[in-house]
């Protein structure tokens, strides 16, 4: 068991939030079909596979006691960490990749930003994941990550890789050398789009305000560019950005609840909207596709996810 600022983990901990966040995942932010029992066997499978896959990992002590590193440096790193190698291996799985590459692109995922436990910011901040591709220092943990891992005979080569390229770009224009795609390994590519997706998700806008709708545009505009626009695809014909159930505001200022989401259209859902009028409260459907000039704006009210502080708070049941 480990101890920081009062806060114990231990490996079981560590495995149960792992598997309570993957399960909200699967349930609430990826889309597996319109009919549902298949659906629900694929999302099992992809759930069984991924738990066992991450228990096997938390084995390794190589792997786990640099999970720990983490957690020890910022309990936000060690959220960010988990949520890329969440990520990471759901996009691995959707591209139908060999679970042994599952495997790797999950261990480097979650180990991806392992440089940045010796930076003395990581040990003093709340938040140490807020992205900025502008600033060039950010790169620095990527060169000290992989002098630490490569010390580690059980970590993976690919996973090694994957420290060292997850910030290099699709077209050559990344750090720290500088190689385009002919050279960076294919699940360094996807680790980079999960990066960049949870970082921006949980960097918060003005007051508080989360717009996932940011970030997808990011991705997408530079998709060719910084990332491989191949996975970008697979994972923008997966991901559900806004869930039922969510609390939006609209670009017109309106605000309601995502009601349901269109097949093929997962940025486009049908919003619920609470109408007051004089004498009375109506309830006005207004669906994104039939209105292409309204936009989701922000996120008002997440739909619970579970997550290492509210894991150390309650637990999970």
């Amino acid at each position: 068991m480990y101890r920081n600022n009062k806060i114990l983990l231990d490996t079981s901990d560590v495995i149960n939030i792992f598997n309570e966040k993957l399960r909200h995942m699967l349930d609430k932010n990826f889309y597996f079909g319109l009919d549902s029992r298949l659906s629900e066997v694929l999302r099992e499978n992809m759930y069984e596979k991924l738990v066992s896959i991450f228990t096997s990992l938390m084995r390794n002590i190589d792997f786990s006691n640099n999970i720990f590193l983490i957690k020890n440096a910022n309990i936000d790193l060690l959220e960010h960490s988990i949520n890329t190698a969440l990520y990471s291996g759901i996009i691995a799985s959707f591209m139908n990749l060999l679970n042994s590459n599952i495997k790797n692109t999950i261990m480097g995922g979650a180990l991806h930003d392992i440089g940045k436990i010796f930076e003395e910011e990581a040990f003093g901040l709340k938040n140490t994941v807020f992205f900025d591709e502008d600033d060039e220092s950010i790169y620095t943990h990527v060169l000290r990550g992989k002098q630490h891992i490569d010390s580690f005979s059980d970590i993976s080569e690919d996973a090694k890789k994957i420290i060292l390229e997850h910030h290099e770009h699709y077209d050559g224009s990344g750090h720290p050398n500088g190689i385009d795609f002919e050279k960076i390994s294919l699940l360094s590519r996807i680790v980079s789009i999960a990066n960049v997706y949870d970082a921006m998700n949980n960097k918060n806008g003005e007051n508080g305000i989360f717009a996932p709708y940011d970030s997808v545009e990011y991705i997408m505009a530079y998709s060719g560019t910084m990332f491989d626009y191949d996975i970008v695809k697979v994972f923008f014909k997966k991901i559900i950005p806004y869930p039922i159930g969510t609390l939006v505001r609209l670009s017109d200022g309106r605000v309601g609840v995502v009601e349901r989401i269109p097949d093929g259209f997962l940025f486009r859902p049908v919003i619920k909207i609470v109408k007051q009028l004089d004498t009375r409260i109506i309830m006005e459907e207004v669906s994104l596709m039939d209105n292409p000039s309204i936009t989701v704006k922000a996120i008002l009210e997440k739909t619970p996810n579970p997550s290492v502080q509210s894991y150390l708070k309650h637990g999970f049941n």
